[in-house]
């Protein structure tokens, strides 16, 4: 049975330092594909084990996008030369799109998390922004923030969350691309890459898997905290910070059934990219400023 979100962060906050745990992938598989068994760990620490989940072939890839070359977690540090990459798109066991039917993958490059503790897992990697990603919790769909830094300069930083309900955060809508969730999308495909990562929390016995869906997934590994507010950012070889999540920023911002927040103002975007007071007839984005400060994005027909 899951821990209610609520009470591991009080729990956590009543500690003195959260607990932190991180592993980057090997960099022993060398840049031709090999074969690599269901169930190879590539990484580990007390709280998390880190495996391949099916049969698939990796090779080690560059993650670095632009001019940033390094993963900032903290005071923790990841060079992005080093990620793996796997060679066949998931499926799921009736051979569809994970992303489309919210069935668990069944074959392909999906990476599994063990969690031996409550916490949240941060996966970072190269990422794009026109492939679905999906998280799965012992079967289940489940919600996720994704923040990445894109190379292009409409999209430029996209962060959003997949919403899940209830208790076991589970996600029952499609999931898209992730530049779809950007306002300055403008209805076509952008196709950028850029570094990024996806959190979601993790409970004890449990197994996550982690894809991308309509592409092999590029990552560099993962990081572990109790409480979901490390700082994550991106550096250069030069200083050139820029930050993903900000520290202390009360979570995921993924749904808690105990958590309630209201709409404080709306705008609306048009799909070129104007923002005006009121809709327009078609497509508009919706930009919602919630109570708690933050902002959402969905979009509407009018």
């Amino acid at each position: 049975m899951k821990k209610n979100l609520l009470f591991v962060a009080a729990l956590c906050a009543a500690m003195s330092m959260s607990a932190q745990e991180y592993a980057a992938v090997p960099a022993t598989f060398g840049t031709d594909a090999v074969e690599t068994a269901a169930g190879t760990e590539l990484g580990s620490s007390a709280s998390i084990v880190m495996r391949t989940a099916f049969d698939d072939s990796y090779k080690n890839v560059g993650l670095a996008t632009g001019n940033y070359t390094k993963f900032v977690f903290g005071d923790v540090v990841f060079d992005a030369a080093n990620g793996l990459q796997g060679n066949t798109n998931p499926k799921d066991i009736d051979g569809g799109s994970p992303s489309a039917t919210l069935k668990a993958p069944a074959t392909g490059a999906v990476i599994e998390f063990e969690a031996k503790a409550d916490g949240y897992l941060y996966v970072f990697g190269k990422l794009s922004s026109n492939k679905n990603y999906t998280v799965f919790e012992e079967g289940t769909c489940v919600g996720y923030r994704l923040v990445m830094q894109t190379s292009d300069p409409v999209l430029e930083q996209l962060d959003f969350t997949i919403e899940g309900v209830g208790e076991y955060n589970e996600v029952v809508e499609e999931i898209k691309w992730p530049e779809t969730y950007s306002p300055n999308y403008a209805g076509v495909d952008i196709k950028a890459n850029g570094m990024g990562v996806i959190k979601f929390p993790v409970f004890a016995n449990c197994k996550y898997l982690v894809n991308a869906v309509g592409s092999k997934i590029s990552f560099g590994g993962y990081y572990f905290d109790t409480d979901g507010n490390t700082e994550v950012s991106l550096d250069g070889d030069e200083p050139m910070k820029t930050v993903l999540m900000k520290g202390a920023d009360g979570g995921t911002g993924i749904y808690d059934s105990a958590v309630s927040k209201e709409v404080v103002s709306k705008t609306y975007i048009t799909v070129s990219g104007v923002e005006i007071s009121q809709p327009v007839s078609g497509v508009n984005i919706v930009k919602s400023v919630m109570s708690d400060g933050s902002i959402e994005y969905t979009k509407e027909v009018k």
